[in-house]
């Protein structure tokens, strides 16, 4: 899973679902199922493994409990559908205050960041993410604070704080480069660059995007590997370079129902206004002005509306 490759964890998750009884390894098989699906435009079938054991471990199991609907909160966020997302919350909502929230500071900056920015960002705000962590039998210290430094990041970027996001993911993403397995992730990289992006730095994101792109491809995580090129293709227009950004993003978006994912939606309708300006005006560089945290929030506000 941290190497990035979905069809290999759905291929071991499904043969353990064939070889045991075990409730608890059923459970967590179901989990990483999910994970494999979320990452790709199969919205529903990713919440239909994900939300059963999320709802089943909430009495028994409360740490999977959380950690189910934070894996389900990424396929909710791009179908943008408000039942999705007020199902995890509901959920949520029931599981009591563990040791680590960091996957509920996802949940809630994911499904809803207007009505629980507060509670997210005291979340955010009430640890230091990136120290390292004591062994746990749950898992190794070194994957567990990968997975915080994940989630957190990811909320950082919807919550606009968006220089918190550069500075969690880019940790994230440095100890994904340093490790054995692939070496890099394309929902990482492809956090990062937005980040990058709304924070001016154009240059580095367009780096982190192609490098997001050809891991997500390789790997067949399809929402990253139609996103990334999106928002690549933004910043080539806001450069000036139209015809280039079309041609990018029509081969980014061929064959895709962007209806069924608000989020892409919303990053190619907004890349196709961009164009549009960027055709009328002189091309923008790097260092243009920041978009205020407002504009960010409503913009954040669009995709889930």
């Amino acid at each position: 899973m941290f190497a990035g490759h979905p069809r290999w964890v759905s291929e071991l998750a499904t043969r353990v679902l064939t070889l045991t009884d075990d409730p608890a390894v059923l459970a967590e098989a179901s989990l990483r199922a999910g994970w494999a699906l979320a990452v790709t435009t199969r919205f529903e079938d990713a919440l239909g493994f994900l939300l059963p054991v999320a709802e089943a471990a909430v009495d028994t199991e409360p740490a999977l409990a959380l950690d189910a609907p934070s894996t389900a909160t990424t396929p909710a966020y791009h179908s943008g559908d408000p039942s999705f997302r007020e199902r995890i919350l509901r959920i949520t909502e029931r599981v009591p205050p563990q040791d680590d929230e960091a996957a509920r500071a996802w949940v809630l900056a994911g499904c809803d960041p207007v009505r629980h920015r507060e509670q997210a960002l005291a979340l955010l705000r009430g640890t230091d993410w990136t120290e390292d962590l004591p062994e746990h039998p749950a898992g190794s210290a070194r994957d567990r604070r990968l997975s915080r430094l994940i989630v957190v990041g990811a909320a950082a970027w919807v919550l606009d704080e968006t220089a918190e996001a550069v500075r969690l993911l880019g940790v994230a993403l440095d100890q994904l480069r340093r490790s054995p397995t692939a070496g890099a992730n394309a929902t990482v990289a492809d956090a990062l660059g937005l980040a990058l992006y709304e924070s001016g730095s154009w240059t580095q994101a367009r780096t982190v995007f192609d490098e997001s792109y050809r891991t997500a491809a390789e790997a067949g995580m399809e929402i990253v590997a139609v996103g990334s090129p999106v928002v690549g293709a933004t910043i080539l227009a806001l450069r000036g370079d139209t015809e280039a950004a079309r041609t990018a993003v029509q081969r980014a978006v061929h064959g895709l129902d962007l209806p069924a994912s608000r989020s892409l939606h919303v990053r190619t309708s907004q890349r196709r206004a961009r164009r549009l300006r960027a055709g009328r005006s002189p091309p923008l560089d790097r260092t243009r002005p920041r978009r205020t945290a407002g504009q960010r929030r409503h913009a954040r506000q669009r995709r889930t509306a």
